[in-house]
């Protein structure tokens, strides 16, 4: 057996996101844990510069870990009608909403984020895995249901400054209108990317293919100065999400010194 074979998955338990080269040269506490099978910061330095920086600034934070389901087929948008709680055939094909779903006795199960990639193409991402409940409730629909994780990576850029990051980085996101996606071209590579802005001027979510090129964190990075980003961890988003503003499903990237990362 090969180190790629998965019944040898016990010997790397958790895995390094495509991000982790730039997050470890960031880390100055060296403090990690686990999210949903991968190794993400628990913490970076200061968590009170964290918070600050996505209140006044911007941050960027590793979303890789969130699981993302892809639902394709004809009745993609009817199963989902059954599944979540907002209407997905009302969802414009190119936009993101939130959603939540429940099992049969009304039980929340979890939350997240449905993008609407084609007219029967759909992108579910949320904090836990849920294939098994997606399978249950897939019988009867003509629809297709598969697990991409592992093929999406994912960075959230967060705060007030976000669009001025992404312009200096080279992203011109100031057409891209709340919960709508736009694809970009990055590197002089095909565009495989896409953005998402969450509000108008709260924060955007970027998804790439893997391998996701570390430059692009490098790229929205070196653009921070003088506004931001600051990387952030749980302990930075979860005061935000107690004060209001965008959900967060907490960990992240922080504050590089002045010189840039």
């Amino acid at each position: 057996m090969t180190a790629a074979d998965p019944r040898l998955h016990y010997e790397t338990p958790l895995k390094p996101t495509p991000f982790h080269p730039r997050t470890a040269a960031l880390n100055r506490m060296n403090d990690w844990g686990p999210w949903g099978g991968y190794t993400t910061a628990l913490s970076f330095d200061d968590t009170v510069m964290e918070y600050t920086a996505i209140r006044n600034a911007a941050s960027v934070y590793d979303l890789c870990p969130m699981v993302k389901y892809r639902i394709t087929g004809p009745d993609a948008a009817g199963y989902l009608n059954r599944l979540t709680l907002r209407n997905a055939a009302k969802l414009p094909v190119g936009s993101v909403h939130y959603t939540a779903w429940c099992d049969d006795q009304g039980q929340l199960l979890d939350d997240g984020t449905l993008f609407r990639l084609g007219p029967d193409d759909f992108r579910l991402c949320c904090q836990e895995r849920h294939l098994p409940w997606l399978l249950d409730s897939a019988v009867g629909f003509d629809v297709a249901l598969r697990e991409e994780t592992e093929d999406i990576a994912a960075l959230s850029l967060q705060g007030p400054c976000a669009a001025s990051v992404l312009a200096a980085a080279g992203f011109d996101v100031s057409a891209l209108k709340p919960f709508r996606m736009a694809q970009f071209a990055f590197d002089g590579r095909q565009p495989d990317r896409f953005a998402h802005r969450i509000h108008r001027r709260s924060g955007i979510r970027a998804v790439d293919r893997y391998p996701p090129r570390p430059a692009l964190v490098g790229s929205a990075v070196r653009g921070r100065r003088p506004a931001g980003p600051a990387p952030h961890r749980i302990d930075g988003a979860e005061p935000r999400a107690a004060g209001g503003g965008v959900h967060h499903h907490q960990h992240g990237l922080h504050p590089g010194p002045s010189g840039g990362a």
